[in-house]
């Protein structure tokens, strides 16, 4: 699974925007696994 996520940015960018609605992963770890910096993630 991390491999796909890797190789796949929008994917990433999903799963974390995901995770950070439901509360599960806070700001700073929704932009790192999206792999973006905070300012971009808001």
């Amino acid at each position: 699974m991390r491999s796909l996520l890797r190789s796949k940015l929008e994917l990433r960018s999903r799963l974390a925007v995901g995770l950070y609605k439901r509360e599960k992963v806070s700001l700073a770890r929704g932009a790192e696994i999206a792999g973006v910096d905070t300012e971009s993630f808001k």
